[in-house]
Parts: C-alpha cells; structure tokens; sequence
C-alpha cells in the first residue's frame, strides 16, 4: 500500500514538474545553461551533475560543454561565442532553446531514476 502511494507521489511530482517546465519554456526563451540549471524547471539539479548528464547522453563531447552539431542543427542548443576572451580564444556559451528545455527536464528525471 506504501509503495503504490510513494508511486503516485513521484508520479504527480514529475507531472508538476512538466508543467512547470512548459510555463518557463514559453515565458523564457533561449537561457544560458547554468541559468537553465538555477531555475525551477528542474529540482535538485547542480550544473556539473547536468553537464555529465549531457555529455553521458552524447548531447556535448566528452570532456567539453560543446554541444554535438547534430542538436545545433536541430533547433535544440545554442553554442555562441560571447565578448569575453580567455587566454586569447573567443569563449562560448551553451544555451538551451525553448524547443528542448521540456525534453531535457524528462531526460533527467529518466537519468535519475536509472541512477536509483
């Protein structure tokens, strides 16, 4: 009986979850990836954690926050260089786009309940 209760609890919680993700996808826009992180679409979530998440996913390349041109190409991430330079190279910055901010919320509730 616990168990079916502790179930339907997870349920509405990844359900809630969604909806706020949705909400937050048509307000914001294309976000930075660490703001991505700090906001309330996904809960308990630290930028390393996430970066691995991607990178495990084979959405960045190994060791790097760049993302694989297949998910640029689609629509799904933004990689744009920024005015800040580091040791004489432009740097970038990943930003996740309203189209995958959803997919990218339930891709890590499903890393997290493989990681359970």
């Amino acid at each position: 009986m616990q168990l079916a209760a502790d179930q339907a609890k997870e349920i509405e919680f990844k359900n809630d979850l969604i909806i706020a993700s949705n909400e937050a996808s048509i307000k914001a826009g294309d976000i930075k990836v660490s703001e991505f992180v700090k906001s309330t679409d996904i809960v308990n979530l630290g930028i390393n954690k996430f970066y691995e998440l991607m990178r495990k996913q084979g959405i960045l390349f190994a060791n790097s926050c760049e993302p694989i041109q297949n998910y640029v190409s689609r629509g799904f991430l933004k990689w744009l260089p920024t005015a800040e330079e580091h040791g004489g190279k432009i740097r970038y910055t990943l930003f996740v786009t309203a189209r995958w901010k959803v997919w990218i919320a339930s891709k890590y509730m499903n890393y997290l309940d493989n990681e359970q």
